[in-house]
């Protein structure tokens, strides 16, 4: 079987939160969270959020929610001008992008990669991301930068899972495409995948703790199931009514 699939960068794959912190505490030290604060954050951000679609990105709510708008447009604009900033990021779990590079040799699947990145000052967001990847293992990456719906994206090339930390861009690709959701719930906030389980559930969207997890289920279903079968296996393995688009 040849498994068509596609993962988003930041928040998924990549530590985007770790890095926006370190800048946001150059330029305002007087904000810096305890640990204990963040947690705190992450869970309120979701239990007050009114549905999934309308809950924003993790490590942007909490590294943004005590900013003000002017100070939010003050980092980005700082962020905008470090050269080559989308290379210096970490691996949100350390291994996953070389696991997925051999699994992805070895099982024939076919990947994407997609991001709605803002440009830097030196190459670009594709070229970074690129060369980012490649140092983690990756070779020969794939990369999109997608500034509409996912889901659109994910019906015009046929795939069959779309891994993203944010609920909307999963609500997106679950209305437009046939293709899975899956919700990488990151940085390990378990409590706040336990709060939008039921409510994900139900759009046909499974939230899951870790890209590592995500890749457990797609070497299950690959080593089970024809390709004709994958994404009704998918959605039973991923704890989604079979059926659901």
């Amino acid at each position: 079987m040849s498994l068509r699939l596609a993962f988003d960068l930041d928040g998924t794959v990549a530590d985007l939160h770790t890095a926006l912190e370190r800048q946001v505490s150059r330029l305002f030290p007087e904000l810096e969270l305890s640990e204990r604060d963040v947690d705190e954050l992450a869970v309120s951000d979701v239990a007050d959020s009114p549905s999934p679609e309308t809950q924003d990105d993790y490590a942007t709510d909490v590294t943004f929610r005590r900013l003000t708008d002017v100070q939010r447009a003050a980092l980005w604009t700082h962020v905008e001008g470090i050269p080559d900033f989308w290379t210096t990021l970490d691996e949100l779990v350390p291994g996953s992008l070389a696991r997925l590079a051999a699994l992805a040799q070895d099982r024939r699947w076919e990947i994407l990669f997609v991001t709605t990145r803002p440009p830097t000052v030196g190459d670009t967001v594709q070229t970074q991301s690129q060369r980012w990847l490649e140092s983690k293992g990756f070779r020969l990456p794939s990369v999109v930068v997608v500034h509409g719906s996912r889901g659109k994206v994910a019906s015009a090339l046929n795939l069959d899972l779309v891994a993203d930390d944010r609920p909307r861009n999963c609500v997106d690709v679950v209305s437009d495409s046939d293709a899975c959701a899956a919700l990488i719930w990151p940085y390990g906030r378990n409590v706040a995948i336990e709060t939008l389980d039921r409510r994900l559930l139900n759009l046909g969207i499974a939230p899951l703790p870790s890209i590592g997890d995500c890749l457990d289920v797609l070497e299950a279903v690959d080593a089970t199931v024809p390709r004709r079968d994958a994404r009704a296996q998918l959605r039973k393995q991923l704890g989604l009514r079979v059926g659901v688009s």
